[in-house]
């Protein structure tokens, strides 16, 4: 079953890090960091993560855990979270899967938050309706559902920037659901 869960304060997602584990374990600062950024500070990432990385540590006799460490697991928690991903994706109407397949090609790896003119720039490129109304709307929905957020960094911009809070789904969705492939699924 799933449940949609808020995702955690900053000392909320450090706690669940490194409390259950704080007398065997220690997490580098970046690791942990690390962890937020991949989780969104979602708890039930946040577990799935830090599981395998205790498995990864017990397994290679650590007792601190580094960004490497992370890099090492990232695979196997893609393989565990797929149901999780795969389940939010089938929840999404055809206007917000087009709209969250745009967002993570054009933040690339990095997450880069994107502009209403990035975006709008995507769904012509691909020669997408890109009316105010075909972005804003699914673009809202997704805000609301907490699968992006505004960017609040303002130093930059005025106009709002949007992202994919959470690491682990930009990361699945750049490799499971390329704009180009949900395109060419939906013309069939």
């Amino acid at each position: 079953l799933h449940y949609r869960l808020k995702k955690l304060s900053e000392k909320g997602a450090y706690d669940l890090i490194q409390k259950p584990v704080e007398e065997f374990l220690e997490y580098e600062r970046h690791a942990a960091i690390k962890i937020r950024q991949l989780t969104g500070d979602q708890p039930y990432l946040i577990q799935l993560l830090c599981h395998a990385l205790v498995d990864h540590c017990n397994e290679s006799r650590k007792s601190y855990v580094t960004v490497n460490d992370i890099n090492s697991v990232i695979r196997e928690v893609m393989q565990t979270g797929e149901i999780h991903f795969g389940w939010l994706w089938e929840q999404l109407s055809l206007e917000e899967q087009i709209a969250l397949s745009a967002l993570a090609e054009g933040s690339k790896d990095e997450g880069r938050p994107l502009s209403f003119d990035d975006i709008r720039d995507l769904y012509s490129y691909y020669q997408l309706p890109c009316k105010q109304q075909h972005i804003e709307a699914p673009l809202q929905a997704l805000h609301d559902a907490d699968i992006i957020e505004l960017a609040d960094d303002k130093r930059y911009t005025p106009a709002p920037r949007f992202s994919i809070s959470v690491g682990l789904m930009r990361m699945w969705l750049r490799k499971e659901k390329p704009l180009a492939a949900v395109l060419e699924a939906n013309e069939q």
